[in-house]
């Protein structure tokens, strides 16, 4: 049984994710909150941008309490800050779909080349970074879920594993490869956007 969860699991969080991602970029929008306002343009509008300095003891101790890695940590306390935010400026959105949009390098799925090697006229590899993008749900505040900040942090640590469990991203990749290819980078950018 353990065998066949194994193999089974990535496949379906593929499917899932990939299919999860295609329908957010065209038909389920997140509800208005106070970090979506759902406005077209919003590229142009003014952008305030604040900066946390979080101590990399706590980090430290929070990695080894939850046994996760440091970047479940900061992506867990990412998605608690964006929640307690919204949940302070409207009380309702604690608990509204909201979702994170994480841009990823994908160059490195099929390795990095030195220079040297990326002039042989026999190179395979594609010059630049490729990016793909994964489609991450915030965590919802409902009726004190979470009974700590660490719960919310695990139970975010818990869904970025899954989307680790899948090859989506690379998926999703190779589609925005093709439409590139198929009808230009604008019509690319456009689905992106």
């Amino acid at each position: 049984a353990g065998c066949v969860s194994r193999i089974l699991s990535p496949i379906y969080n593929t499917i899932y994710d990939y299919g999860y991602g295609v329908l957010k970029s065209t038909l389920i929008e997140d509800h208005k909150t106070p970090i979506r306002s759902g406005d077209d343009s919003v590229e142009l509008h003014p952008v305030k941008i604040s900066t946390l300095a979080l101590s990399l003891d706590q980090i430290t101790k929070i990695k080894t309490k939850l046994r996760v890695t440091v970047n479940d940590v900061i992506t867990g306390t990412v998605f608690l800050g964006a929640r307690l935010y919204m949940q302070e400026t409207r009380k309702e959105s604690g608990h509204s779909r909201s979702t994170a949009l994480v841009v990823l390098n994908t160059r490195n799925i099929g390795g990095y080349k030195s220079v040297q090697d990326m002039l042989n006229p026999d190179n395979k590899s594609i010059w630049g970074n490729q990016f793909s993008f994964l489609h991450a749900g915030l965590p919802k505040l409902v009726n004190g879920q979470y009974s700590s900040p660490l719960d919310f942090v695990a139970h975010a640590q818990r869904l970025i594993k899954r989307k680790r469990n899948s090859v989506a991203a690379y998926v999703t990749g190779q589609f925005l490869e093709m439409i590139r290819k198929l009808r230009g980078p604008e019509a690319a950018a456009r689905f992106i956007h």
